[in-house]
């Protein structure tokens, strides 16, 4: 009788049933499904106790565990993600403002060298610019110094194109056009453009790090992350132009 009643609920609807109602179907008729354990089995599979008998309790506790684990690992994943973006947003912070308490041209270049390493927590870190014959202000270019390349005429555009402005990959070594005779302890690196004016030739900002992961997504090369490295190179390029007294 039961099964003649469940039946006649079943087909009273024409076409395919919404989800609403068949949650609703199935809360008027409670014992459904343990009447039917063939579809117990087919919707939990895995759990069929033995005779066409299925444990549904079980069932429903091992989709709760399993779901719960899922969320706890998306949790933590999601927490780890935020801690390397708070520390990554404090060493850019440390190194825009060593930047800006340079008080001279020579002295703001003279900081990718030998501040910003440290203050990134990086192995190499270079200001690369183009050869040029009307070349940056040559009454103020400074001496030649750590991390400061001269990279030949184009070189900027073929490693960043003419779409993007950073560009960051794990790596067998860094870019030796950038990074020098250190490019081959580089397993990380960042390549960002720098905007000074259109009185300088092009230039980029090399970050370097035997840490391979150090620029994988989810630690600096997500939105958050891309976002800090490109205000460093913003801030930075920025910087010199004030210095050399060039229009935009």
């Amino acid at each position: 009788m039961g099964s003649d009643k469940q039946t006649e609920c079943v087909t009273a609807k024409p076409g395919i049933a919404s989800p609403e109602e068949i949650a609703r179907f199935l809360r008027r008729n409670p014992d459904f499904l343990l009447n039917r354990p063939d579809l117990c089995a087919t919707i939990l599979p895995g759990l069929d106790c033995g005779e066409g008998v299925v444990d549904l309790r079980t069932a429903l506790l091992e989709r709760a565990r399993v779901a719960n684990e899922a969320l706890r690992q998306e949790i933590a994943r999601l927490a780890d993600t935020a801690r390397n973006l708070q520390a990554e947003q404090r060493r850019v912070l440390a190194a825009a403002r060593a930047l800006l308490s340079a008080d001279s041209f020579e002295g703001l270049v003279g900081k990718v060298g030998q501040d910003l390493p440290s203050l990134l927590q990086l192995d190499a870190v270079a200001l690369a610019i183009e050869q040029r014959d009307e070349a940056l202000c040559e009454t103020r270019r400074p001496p030649c110094m750590r991390g400061l390349v001269q990279l030949a005429p184009g070189m900027v555009e073929r490693i960043l194109g003419s779409e993007s402005d950073i560009k960051v990959a794990s790596c067998p070594h860094g870019m030796p056009e950038v990074f020098g005779a250190g490019a081959g302890l580089i397993r990380a690196e960042a390549l960002i453009r720098l905007t000074v004016s259109d009185k300088t030739p092009p230039a980029l900002l090399g970050l370097g790090s035997r840490d391979e992961a150090r620029f994988a997504l989810g630690r600096a090369t997500d939105g958050g992350g891309r976002a800090l490295l490109l205000f460093l190179a913003a801030t930075f390029g920025e910087l010199l132009r004030t210095w050399l007294a060039l229009p935009r």
